[in-house]
C-alpha cells in the first residue's frame, strides 16, 4: 500500500518529489531543482515592457518581502517550460501566465540587423527565439 506524504509550508502543499512549490501569500513559485524563485503575481501576465524597461521593472520589483529580483536568462526561463502542457506550456502551479513572449536578459550575439535582438520564451507552446526590442511580458526571478 502506497502512502501519500505531504508537508504544509506557509500555505503551500509540497508533495514528495514535487519540483515547483507555490506560496500564495507571497505570490511566488519556488523551483526546488534550480533554487530559483519566480514572480507569479497578476503583473506576470499583464505587465509588458521593452527590453530595458523589463530589466528596470525587475530591478525595482518588491514582491514577497524580497527586493533582489532580476530579469532571467533564456536558459533560466526554459527551466520552467513544461512541454507536456500547452496553452500555457508551463507547470500548472504557475497561475499568472500570458500566452505570449517573455523577455530574457540574454542578447542574441548572432543578430545581423542594426536593431539589437534579445531572446524570449513563448509560454503558449514553450518555444524560444530572438526578437527585436519591443513590448513583451516580464516574469522576474531571484536566487534563494
Amino acid at each position: 500500500m502506497k502512502k501519500l506524504v505531504f508537508i504544509v509550508l506557509a500555505g503551500s502543499m509540497l508533495f514528495a518529489g514535487q519540483r515547483f512549490v507555490r506560496y500564495n501569500s507571497k505570490q511566488v513559485v519556488k523551483d526546488t531543482k534550480t533554487h530559483l524563485m519566480w514572480q507569479d503575481n497578476k503583473d506576470a501576465k499583464t505587465v509588458e515592457r521593452d527590453w530595458q524597461g523589463a530589466i528596470n521593472y525587475c530591478r525595482n520589483l518588491k514582491l514577497g518581502g524580497y527586493r533582489d529580483w532580476r530579469l532571467p536568462s533564456v536558459s533560466e526561463l526554459l527551466t520552467i517550460v513544461d512541454y507536456s502542457e500547452y496553452k500555457p506550456a508551463i507547470s500548472p502551479v504557475f497561475k499568472n501566465v500570458a500566452l505570449s513572449d517573455y523577455w530574457s536578459s540574454t542578447s542574441d550575439a548572432g543578430a545581423t540587423s542594426n536593431s539589437f535582438q534579445f531572446w524570449c520564451v513563448e509560454f503558449k507552446n514553450g518555444s524560444a527565439g530572438s526578437w527585436p526590442d519591443g513590448p513583451n511580458y516580464v516574469r522576474c526571478v531571484r536566487d534563494y
